[in-house]
């Protein structure tokens, strides 16, 4: 929320992406530093409005390539279990900016989550680009590994490291963790769907 109403869903998504490009020309420029990746604090609630594609499922393959642009990216291949928001597939490729080469040149996007082959997550993603690369909603904050305890009992958790966020005029170092019980995240991921806008169908000419 901010000053008690909450942004457009195209002004978050635009100020995700501008905020992660900004990070990357300034690694372009001066790789040495370090930069944390800011983004606007955003609730689970949030992350469900805004996104373009919400799924859940396992990383099954992970590669880093360059696109047409010359930037890199890393596909991930989803063996998708659920599809919360968006048109549900078995397979999905996900392409997220940053990664390492098979020549070892990398490019690490600054605020970016750390997924892994064999990872159980859940994120939550923004419409394609041109280059049909995706950006998590709200960085981290929009991915979620889903983990079991001793007992069983599954979890969803976000880790943030390297994350600065913004929450009104003042930005912030973001949580280290946040963890929810699976039912408990899967049934706010649910209530919140009632809250996106209505889609409209183009008009055919």
């Amino acid at each position: 929320m901010h000053g008690g109403r909450a942004l457009p869903r195209r002004t978050m998504l635009f100020l995700t992406r501008t905020l992660v490009y900004a990070g990357l020309a300034l690694l372009c420029v001066a790789p040495a530093l370090s930069v944390p990746g800011t983004a606007r604090r955003m609730e689970l609630e949030d992350l469900v409005r805004v996104c373009d594609l919400a799924v859940e499922g396992r990383v099954v393959s992970m590669r880093a390539v360059r696109d047409v642009r010359g930037r890199i990216v890393t596909e991930h291949v989803l063996h998708v279990r659920r599809t919360h928001v968006g048109l549900a597939s078995t397979l999905r490729t996900v392409r997220l900016p940053g990664g390492t080469l098979p020549d070892g040149t990398g490019l690490l996007v600054p605020g970016m989550p750390r997924l892994e082959v064999g990872h159980e997550c859940v994120l939550f993603l923004s419409s394609e680009d041109t280059q049909g690369t995706r950006m998590p909603v709200g960085l981290a904050q929009g991915a979620w590994r889903v983990t079991k305890t001793k007992d069983g009992l599954r979890r969803v958790m976000r880790a943030m490291e390297g994350l600065a966020v913004v929450d009104g005029a003042r930005v912030g170092e973001a949580e280290t963790h946040s963890q929810l019980d699976y039912a408990v995240f899967v049934a706010r991921v649910e209530a919140a769907k009632s809250l996106r806008p209505v889609s409209t169908q183009p008009v055919v000419k």
